[in-house]
């Protein structure tokens, strides 16, 4: 793993995670409506409500001051496979999932993507052409 990681702006390159692919576009849509609307989780005389926890930590005091939180972040990183427009095929890495949320809703929720591929693409050479001829001959 080489740790580059670049982001994702293509909207219609696919991820696939485990047996599930997606279009960039479709997985940042998914993400956001996962945690918005996840069902409340209950258990041992609990019920938490993704909403209400999000909202819990809008703000906090520090002594007599309230201090007011625009944005809280999440970041998931996952082994995935991407497959980029005008690319030969499935490459093999890691994404990270950066989840941006407005808890006072004075931001657009939003989510960034991530990949760094196992192995580094070796760019092509304009010498590889003549080095091809070189070893035919």
């Amino acid at each position: 793993m080489n740790n580059n990681f670049t982001p994702l702006n293509c909207d219609d390159d696919i991820i696939l995670i485990a047996t599930d692919s997606f279009t960039v576009s479709r997985l940042k849509e998914l993400v956001i409506k996962g945690i918005r609307q996840k069902q409340p989780l209950s258990g041992n005389n609990t019920t938490l409500r993704t909403d209400l926890l999000i909202s819990h930590f809008q703000n906090f005091k520090i002594y007599e001051r309230d201090i007011y939180l625009n944005e809280i972040k999440f970041q998931i990183l996952e082994k995935c496979q991407l497959l980029k427009i005008g690319t030969k095929g499935w490459q093999a890495g890691e994404i990270i999932i950066t989840l941006s949320i407005s808890p006072n809703g004075k931001k657009k929720d939003d989510v960034y993507l991530e990949f760094c591929p196992d192995e580094p693409i070796e760019p092509e050479s304009p010498l590889d052409d003549i080095r091809k001829m070189i070893q035919a001959t």
